[in-house]
């Protein structure tokens, strides 16, 4: 182990799930970071599920030491030195410029993604998804055993290790190599290959530091990629783990060893993550628009029609509302820490839109129909929802409500001040400016189109007014209506947009201003767009399956630590 240091020295760590992770998927690039004298990290979540966890752990320790000169058959580290991160007891060891930490939490099975029964089927993706706690396993008379009680805490452990072994070598940012954690990339794998590699990627974001993300599973499906030796490498690291273990080389293994795919991750634009559902499917899809990670919630009624986030409870969460108008009954959901559910019933069922409202740091909803043509304001910070005000005598043709600051001097206020209503049947449009108790007129603008098919309200400018963005989906155009308090709305026209795209969502790209995310059903793409004098593609993202509902927010656990 490196006592001491004269100068910085660059630190690696590599976060993986299994003992047999980082051999079989990037051996190489850990062989490649020892000898060039890194201080080389490497952590291990899970513990083997068999009841010979010890074995796995040894086999694993001993491939590592190989890395930095040792002879593959005897252990220099062959016990724990026990440390305490965040709370958490943990088994550490050391040999040359490597360290080892061995977090021994539960493993699921690849096929079905369930726990084993010595564990109790805890698993890391219920976890991550906030509906169980993780214990550590171990022997109680020898090992120091701890739980873990939120996918945070897990993080925050994680950070920590990150944090004492950038000190230890004075390393101002470190470079994480992980497994990737997009479903979309590394297509079937393993749950625990998933979740751990979004717990890597949380660490990365908060840090800003490079992040390596490799496809495991799916890669033998990649064209052959490394050199005889290279391939050599990795399948002696991997026989020193195995000689432990006894697992054997199978051909799928061999084919892992034959090719290392990597993409890498070195800048942070995006702070939002994204909710997708589809009507009739019953899936809550939250996805990290930075690194892939995904929360799966695969029991949601398939009935939701209305959904909007915000910070309902006031307590900085972001969270979603889900309104079933058939049934009158309505859903808010968080899933920050753990997944909190609340059921509220005896809704009206004839609303057709519902707006999130900011206020004194939470969010109210504004719920309007255009059946009956009125609108009441709910505030949902406790379990019950309570009336705050009721609206009478709105038309009942407006087709879009949107919320903001827009002809007020108040643009930097967190609060909400203004509506705009948009009518299709007549192309006007109409700002109200909304209290607690009233709502009042404004200004009316005519000569709108009447076939704007979408529209949305943020900062898409950078001038901290919020703007408007119109969208035709039968022309392909959009309006951008820059807001400028006192003046009229600037308009600028952008053509040649996909006439197949439906849904806007306004998205954090960047420090200041706010961009646009385009879904196209057709071909289950999510495009995001910055506006200026031009129109410019700043990411593209292509799905497997298309989504008719898509929010954005901070809704934890996907790309930042909150």
């Amino acid at each position: 182990m490196i006592a001491s240091h004269a100068m910085a020295i660059q630190t690696d760590f590599y976060i993986v799930a299994h003992a047999d992770d980082w051999q079989l998927f990037m051996g190489d690039r850990a062989y490649a970071d020892v000898q060039a004298n890194h201080r080389v990290v490497f952590v291990q979540l899970g513990a083997a599920s068999d009841g010979r966890w010890a074995k796995w752990e040894d086999g694993n320790q001993l491939s590592i030491e190989s890395l930095a000169g040792g002879n593959g058959v005897t252990l220099a580290a062959e016990h724990c030195s026990w440390t305490t991160l965040n709370g958490h007891p943990i088994c550490k060891r050391s040999y040359q410029n490597t360290v080892s930490y061995y977090l021994r939490l539960p493993v699921a099975t690849h096929d079905t993604g369930e726990g084993f029964p010595i564990s109790n089927y805890q698993t890391l993706e219920r976890l991550h998804l906030g509906i169980r706690t993780v214990d550590s396993l171990g022997k109680e008379e020898t090992d120091e055993l701890t739980s873990y009680d939120s996918f945070a805490d897990l993080v925050s452990t994680l950070d920590s290790i990150v944090q004492i072994e950038m000190n230890s070598s004075e390393t101002s940012v470190p470079t994480i190599n992980a497994q990737d954690p997009d479903p979309e990339i590394n297509r079937d794998d393993h749950k625990d290959h998933l979740t751990v590699g979004c717990a890597a990627s949380i660490i990365a974001s908060n840090a800003g530091a490079p992040l390596n993300l490799y496809v495991d599973y799916h890669s033998r499906n990649f064209p052959e990629n490394l050199h005889q030796e290279s391939v050599k490498l990795k399948t002696r690291l991997f026989d020193i783990f195995d000689s432990k273990v006894g697992i054997g080389l199978n051909d799928y293994f061999a084919a892992w060893l034959r090719r290392t795919i990597v993409r890498t991750i070195t800048h942070y634009p995006i702070t939002e993550d994204l909710l997708l559902y589809t009507v009739g499917q019953g899936i809550g899809r939250y996805r990290s628009l930075l690194s892939g990670c995904e929360k799966n919630y695969r029991d949601w009624r398939k009935s939701w029609r209305l959904l909007a986030s915000g910070n309902f409870s006031g307590r900085e969460k972001a969270e979603v509302f889900l309104y079933d108008p058939a049934a009158g009954e309505a859903n808010v959901v968080s899933t920050r820490d753990k997944y909190v559910q609340i059921t509220h019933t005896g809704l009206r069922k004839n609303w057709s839109s519902i707006v999130p409202i900011r206020r004194s740091g939470k969010d109210h909803l504004l719920f309007y129909s255009r059946e009956t043509g009125d609108a009441e304001l709910w505030d949902l910070s406790s379990d019950q929802m309570n009336l705050i005000q009721p609206f009478q005598s709105l038309r009942q043709t407006w087709k879009f409500i949107l919320a903001g600051n827009f002809t007020t001097e108040e643009a930097d206020s967190q609060d909400t001040s203004e509506l705009l209503f948009y009518d299709d049947t007549t192309g006007e449009s109409e700002i109200r400016r909304i209290s607690d108790n009233s709502m009042s007129y404004v200004q009316t603008y005519t000569g709108w189109s009447t076939t704007w098919s979408a529209a949305i309200a943020g900062d898409f400018a950078g001038d901290s007014n919020d703007d408007i963005i119109l969208y035709d989906n039968s022309t392909g155009e959009a309006n951008l209506l820059i807001s400028r308090p006192g003046q009229p709305f600037l308009q600028l026209t952008y053509s040649g947009w996909r006439k197949s795209s439906r849904l806007l969502t306004a998205v954090q790209y960047g420090q200041t201003k706010r961009s646009v995310l385009v879904h196209d059903p057709t071909t289950s793409e999510l495009e995001i767009w910055h506006f200026s004098d031009s129109r410019q593609l700043l990411a593209q993202y292509k799905l497997r399956d298309s989504w008719d509902r898509v929010l954005s927010g901070r809704f934890g656990g996907l790309t930042r630590s909150e």
